[in-house]
């Protein structure tokens, strides 16, 4: 799998709510800011092409699926923050020489998703459970240039790229018998097998060529995010005209475009600045990164101890400066329609988890569950973002067998050692003796969890 793995695009958005304070902001050069505008900009599609030659590298291929076949666990370092959810399923797509056709079967019932990013991480469409329903159906995904016929009678979803992305997740739940754990991984892997993306032409033709096993090749030996940051600024708006090229700017962009043509960068066109200004524009590397690192330590909000998002993450329109923040601590965020991640680091005494205590109960009133139509889960981390404790249990899940109390009301057990009542052993969510974090995943949230009239509430040290 690729270092910046299917299971890497779940972002934890409120990662840095214990971060430093923001940078003060300093005067720049004229061209040190307009380069920096660009780098900003620019930032989420170089990345993209990092992130699908990272792909290639692993045996991928365009407009094939590949999946996670098994449940994350503590031995799984190849990215941070993990979860226990669901499996996932990745497609690169290029939709340049004709539209694909996506077929999703029944899930009978079963909680999916299949985010559909374009090549600048805009979320064009999310067929699954909360806007497609859960039966067999098909989609013809189309790119931005096609102008030949299409068949009437199937829907029509439109990319305004012609390369994109499908992060697909198919929920998974969760048994302590074994063998039933195993059946239940068995029918996720039986309903992946069933996520297929088929030519145009060949649909028509009812013969459809399949994908090949992956063909690992070379590995290369920096990360995604370690090459775009390998790059000066002016090696980056290099790139950056290169790939415009195949993936223009939306029509709202032009203004902005018009700005940098003041340091010589056209889409398009070689970049090569005189060197008089190779200088400045270089300097807006790290103009942009500070820019970009005070974003996204104010896209969440602090509610009893939890890191909220709750501003629209999955689309941009011309918050560039957000869209870069999300790309690069979030590649592929949900739209919030489709999932919200609060995630905690403080008790309800502001004090980090697990430092001053080593018990924690998290209560919810009867009938404050997590609100979702969907499901939910919280999941624990240690303090550098993975997997450990001796039960291998990650996370307690809404669809657990979790024992409420008497008047409706439930109670998490956050500790490092088993509650002495037997019964509540599902209830419980083992705890390192060292700092740790947890992110409660909400997957569909009603409406009263996206416009905030409902927050998790404060975690309680014993």
């Amino acid at each position: 799998m690729i270092r910046v793995k299917m299971t890497a695009y779940v972002p934890a958005v409120a990662a840095c709510l214990l971060a430093a304070g923001a940078p003060e902001a300093k005067p720049v050069a004229p061209v040190t800011d307009i380069a920096a505008d660009a780098y900003v900009y620019g930032y989420p599609l170089v990345l993209m092409k990092f992130t699908r030659e990272q792909a290639w590298a692993y045996g991928y291929q365009a407009n094939c699926f590949h999946h996670d076949r098994e449940l994350k666990d503590a031995d799984d370092k190849g990215v941070v923050r993990q979860n226990t959810d669901n499996l996932y399923s990745s497609a690169f797509l290029d939709l340049t020489a004709q539209p694909l056709v996506l077929h999703v079967p029944d899930t009978t019932g079963r909680y999916y998703l299949l985010q559909l990013l374009d090549a600048w991480t805009n979320t064009f469409s999310s067929p699954g459970s909360r806007t497609t329903g859960t039966a067999a159906q098909d989609f013809i995904l189309a790119g931005p240039e096609w102008r030949g016929p299409l068949p009437g009678n199937t829907p029509v979803i439109r990319s305004s790229t012609s390369l994109g992305w499908i992060i697909g997740r198919t929920e998974v739940k969760h048994y302590l018998d074994p063998a039933e754990q195993e059946a239940e991984l068995d029918a996720v892997h039986a309903i992946q097998d069933q996520y297929t993306l088929t030519p145009l032409s060949e649909w028509r033709q009812g013969n459809p060529s399949p994908c090949l096993p992956p063909a690992p090749g070379a590995l290369l030996a920096q990360t995604p995010l370690q090459r775009l940051q390998s790059l000066s600024a002016v090696e980056f708006l290099q790139v950056l005209s290169d790939l415009m090229q195949q993936s223009p700017a939306a029509v709202w962009d032009r203004p902005t475009l018009k700005r940098f043509e003041a340091i010589g960068f056209y889409p398009g066109r070689s970049f090569n600045p005189p060197a008089s200004m190779q200088a400045d524009i270089n300097a807006a590397k790290a103009v942009a990164g500070a820019r970009i690192e005070v974003q996204w330590r104010a896209l969440a909000t602090l509610v009893n101890g939890w890191g909220m998002v709750l501003t629209e993450i999955g689309t941009f329109q011309t918050d560039y400066l957000k869209r870069a923040a999300v790309a690069r601590h979030g590649l592929g965020a949900n739209l919030l329609a489709d999932a919200i991640y609060p995630t905690a680091y403080l008790d309800m005494n502001g004090v980090p988890l697990g430092v001053a205590s080593r018990s924690y109960r998290i209560h919810f009133a009867a009938g404050q569950t997590p609100p979702v139509q969907g499901f939910w889960s919280i999941t624990l981390y240690k303090g550098d973002y993975f997997f450990d404790n001796a039960l291998d249990r990650y996370a307690i899940h809404g669809t657990d067998p979790l024992k409420y109390n008497a008047d409706g009301s439930l109670d998490l057990y956050v500790q490092t050692v088993a509650p002495v009542d037997p019964d509540l052993l599902a209830n419980w969510l083992p705890a390192p003796p060292a700092p740790f974090n947890m992110t409660l995943r909400m997957y569909w949230p009603d409406k009263t969890a996206i416009e905030g009239r409902w927050a998790p509430p404060p975690i309680e040290p014993l």
